[in-house]
């Protein structure tokens, strides 16, 4: 772990331009943040892991995706069975996301 998120363990940093922008204990608390600080630019979003706890297991197609989420303009969450199976350690099946407007067009460009 990048030294400079250790005080930031088990919350989420946003970033911008890979600068601290925000920080809170959800991640749409610390992206009102960085949008507040740095209203022309978007944040990427990073959960900071505890150093006492395991990262979760995500399946390989969650990092594959990770670049177009990430530039999606509004935050991507995942809910549903991979967060039930990332947290017992299982393989998951399927990903399902949520975001609060644009569902259609991220579904097209997921499918693309």
């Amino acid at each position: 772990m990048d030294e400079r998120f250790m005080p930031y363990a088990g919350r989420w940093v946003a970033l911008v331009n890979d600068q601290i922008a925000g920080v809170g204990e959800q991640a749409d608390a610390a992206w009102h943040l960085a949008q507040a600080n740095r209203p022309k630019e978007r944040p990427q979003l990073i959960y900071v892991d505890r150093v006492d706890g395991d990262p979760l297991y995500l399946p390989p197609l969650v990092a594959e995706l990770r670049p177009l989420l990430t530039h999606h303009p509004f935050p991507v969450y995942l809910v549903g069975g991979i967060v039930r199976d990332a947290l017992l350690g299982r393989d998951c099946k399927d990903i399902d996301l949520v975001v609060p407007r644009d569902a259609i067009k991220l579904t097209f460009q997921l499918a693309d």
